[in-house]
């Protein structure tokens, strides 16, 4: 169903144009209806719709500046625009601006219908496309093993490849440019060394792989290196077409925390275009996970354990203290006391830190608007929503969308 916001500064034209159509009929729903240029970029921002039917003879701001504000911001709307006037000079303002159609009033049902369908139509097509292309095969080249295993020499040695290093990963195709790597820190089980023997707990591992597995999915390949120095490095490779690396490092992320209710320590090692640079990157990677707490679920109190699973459970409704304090049948005060105690979060905090994980997860895996994601997290403001995401994220819910290549 695609949105259709209209603007128009003649009331008795507006409402005519509201009820001109039966918008389901053609795939639409009306998401509002305004009365001058200022109020519709607003709109824009706010509502996000698919299709702008707009006068260009409106207070404040033109139709023509609205359509210019779409194109500059780079928004994903057709522009359909209604005029008394029919100058060619407004036609060519039109085109520039990259209008969709462009009508003269009094339009016709049947001459807006036939206009409404060929948007929808239009839009139909990018986003099949757009689709296609998430969704396309680009050939896997997993790693072979002699690959893996000079992969994990780049990693770990303590000094840069040498020469004959370099043209021997060449040889079987390793090259820095086709992948980025993260590293996963664990803990070894006491009294082991072997790498084969400890670390991870199995299931933990599986879970990293699978999930792993899923955000790779569209890469050009993907590898789980063995455990090893205390770390688990995951490489997604990538080319042009296929996801951001930024992508699969988010939306593993973003899956484990959903999965495993804990955060995952990733460091994400920076891009190279060679592999002595890759080392050096790598290194610094191992050195920022030195601080890093470990990718093992802390221990947790069944109390608390009891709050997380009910925050998990209701933070898309209104929730409050005293309901959770209800449910776990203790006092309130106690609970925010020991949640703190045990996660470093207040309750609060640890309700959004929890809504801002799960809008990522929906930012990543769905086209829902920015205000669809806010009220399918709980914060319901849009403003509020995007306030708490940029706080958490550095960027707000649409730059990071982008940054995924999304």
């Amino acid at each position: 169903m695609y949105r259709v916001l209209i603007a128009e500064d003649e009331e008795i034209i507006r409402r005519g144009v509201c009820g001109a159509l039966c918008w389901k009929e053609v795939g639409c729903e009306l998401c509002g209806a305004v009365e001058n240029g200022a109020e519709a970029i607003r709109s824009i921002q706010s509502a996000a719709p698919d299709i702008l039917l707009c006068d260009i003879r409106m207070p404040e701001k033109s139709g023509l500046d609205v359509a210019q504000f779409i194109q500059e911001n780079r928004i994903d709307c057709k522009v359909l625009l209604l005029t008394g006037y029919s100058d060619f000079s407004y036609a060519q303002q039109a085109i520039t601006f990259g209008v969709f159609d462009y009508l003269l009033k009094p339009v016709s049902t049947e001459a807006l219908k036939a206009a409404i369908f060929r948007a929808t139509s239009a839009l139909d097509e990018t986003r099949q496309l757009h689709l296609s292309n998430l969704s396309a095969n680009v050939p896997k080249a997993v790693l072979s093993a002699a690959a893996e295993k000079l992969l994990a020499q780049f990693i770990f040695e303590k000094t840069p490849p040498a020469s004959p290093l370099v043209s021997r990963a060449k040889a079987l195709g390793l090259s820095a440019e086709r992948f980025s790597l993260a590293l996963i820190p664990f803990v070894p089980a006491s009294g082991t060394e072997c790498p084969g023997e400890s670390g991870m707990p199995p299931e933990r591992r599986q879970l990293i792989s699978r999930l792993f597995d899923n955000a790779a999915q569209r890469a050009a390949f993907h590898s789980i290196l063995p455990e090893t120095g205390g770390v688990i490095p995951l490489c997604a490779g990538y080319s042009e077409g296929a996801f951001s690396p930024f992508y699969c490092w988010e939306i593993l992320s973003a899956d484990f925390y959903h999965e495993a209710h804990i955060d995952l320590p990733l460091a994400v090692c920076a891009h190279s275009s060679d592999l002595a640079g890759l080392h050096s990157a790598c290194q610094a990677a191992l050195s920022a996970l030195s601080d890093a707490p470990p990718a093992l679920p802390p221990s947790r109190s069944p109390v608390v354990l009891s709050v997380l699973n009910y925050l998990w459970a209701h933070y898309a409704s209104p929730v409050k203290l005293a309901n959770v304090a209800d449910h776990v049948y203790l006092n309130p005060s106690y609970i925010s006391r020991i949640v703190h105690k045990e996660t470093g979060m207040s309750f609060v905090d640890h309700l959004l830190f929890i809504r801002v994980q799960e809008a990522k997860r929906i930012l990543l895996t769905s086209r829902a608007r920015t205000f669809e994601v806010a009220e399918m997290t709980g914060f319901g403001s849009v403003k509020y929503f995007s306030q708490v995401f940029r706080q958490l994220t550095g960027m707000s819910p649409s730059q990071y969308r982008s940054r995924a290549g999304l």
